[in-house]
């Protein structure tokens, strides 16, 4: 690994996802038997610079996976194919899918706090919500759903 940065569980509990920031990669994860990590797969997020966060679907079929930079690349856990790419707010920090799985949310730190809102499509396609940008104020750093079930 690469400068890990903030690494996600899938919904299961089965597997740990690593965004690599030094590389441009997401390293895979399982448990073993004791405990220890065992790795899985390097996987190369082709077009990124920086990959700082991601997050799983929680119908675990899809990976998200925020770049520093500003875009947000969607991969199907299934077939391990990139599915799509999709540019966010300026200098993205945090993001969140809600619980039913079918918007992700993604903090943004420049210029004003904003924060981008997509539907996930049933392909795991993302669509941004219009408008895209919606100012929260001050410096963001994450963002999170709030459950009510």
């Amino acid at each position: 690994m690469s400068v890990p940065k903030y690494m996600a569980w899938d919904p299961t509990g089965n597997y740990l996802y690593v965004p690599n920031s030094g590389n441009g990669t997401v390293s895979s994860f399982t448990l073993g038997s004791n405990g220890a990590l065992m790795q899985l797969t390097t996987t190369a997020v082709t077009g990124s610079t920086a990959p700082l966060y991601v997050a799983v679907s929680p119908n675990v079929s899809y990976l998200y996976v925020l770049d520093g930079a500003g875009p947000l690349y969607a991969f199907s856990l299934l077939s391990g194919t990139p599915t799509a790419m999709i540019p966010t707010g300026t200098a993205p920090t945090g993001m969140a899918i809600d619980p039913t799985g079918s918007l992700i949310a993604v903090s943004n730190g420049a210029p004003d706090g904003e924060i981008s809102l997509f539907t996930i499509g049933s392909t795991g396609v993302l669509s941004p919500q219009s408008p895209l940008l919606t100012t929260a104020g001050g410096q963001l750093q994450y963002v999170t759903f709030y459950n009510t079930f």
